[in-house]
């Protein structure tokens, strides 16, 4: 199982959405068996894809090439970002919505093939593929396809659509009206992904607070099985 883990977490999060809590919950028994307790845990732990997670999954499955294409358009930007190259960023961010675009719709085929395509899902999944290539817990994720809650528009992917202040071309001050903007931007930037990482942190507690809570249902089940056998025995 050692070799193969990262292989059945792939293939975990692109199963079928209802079979998602199923599979993991045996993966997570076979590596209690094998002694791997730690692991185990943090497998039980994983909490089942939200709808439009399970969709943006799919996509980084389906659609790899334009979904690396989108991450590789953030970085991108962030590099555009950091020189003050105002033109960069705007032709970046102009084929990024394009990106977004074409992946959304493939995702409303999916959602409709699903019987799930409701407005609504549609709107979650294409915000986080706005979102999710400029956040710094969400980039990875997405690139695996292992997101398992849509992303709100947090980080670097809160730039989206920001554009440049125009400039005169003719202004002496051009350049440093545009290094000024970049200063603004890269404050906003570092602001956001702190923000990002509170809420991460925040994520990992509620989930913690989940695994433990689960845990002692489990424990509460086994007591109530076992006074039930006790019972039976006690009335033959």
């Amino acid at each position: 199982m050692a070799a193969t883990l990262d292989a059945e977490l792939d293939r975990l999060y692109g199963l079928a959405l209802d079979e998602f809590t199923g599979a993991r919950n045996e993966l997570a028994t076979a590596l209690r068996r094998e002694g791997r307790k730690e692991e185990a845990e943090e497998v039980k732990r994983l909490q089942k894809p939200s709808i439009a997670a399970w969709t943006v999954n799919q996509l980084a499955r389906a659609e790899r090439e334009r979904v690396g294409e989108l991450l590789q358009l953030a970085d991108s930007q962030r590099e555009a970002l950091g020189r003050g190259d105002t033109a960069a960023m705007r032709e970046a961010s102009d084929r990024e919505r394009a990106v977004v675009r074409e992946l959304v719709a493939a995702a409303r085929r999916l959602l409709r093939e699903q019987g799930r395509g409701t407005d609504a899902v549609v709107e979650k999944v294409a915000t986080t593929l706005r979102a999710a290539p400029g956040d710094p817990a969400a980039h990875e994720l997405l690139r695996r396809g292992r997101l398992g809650r849509e992303v709100e528009a947090t980080g670097f992917g809160a730039l989206a659509g920001v554009e440049p202040r125009p400039a005169q071309k003719s202004a002496p001050d051009r350049r440093a009206e545009q290094r000024e903007r970049a200063k603004e931007l890269r404050a906003r930037v570092r602001e956001l992904q702190r923000q990002a990482r509170e809420l991460a942190r925040e994520a990992e507690r509620a989930e913690s607070a989940a695994a433990a809570a689960r845990a002692a249902a489990d424990k509460a089940a086994e007591a109530v099985a076992r006074a039930e056998q006790q019972l039976l025995e006690a009335n033959k």
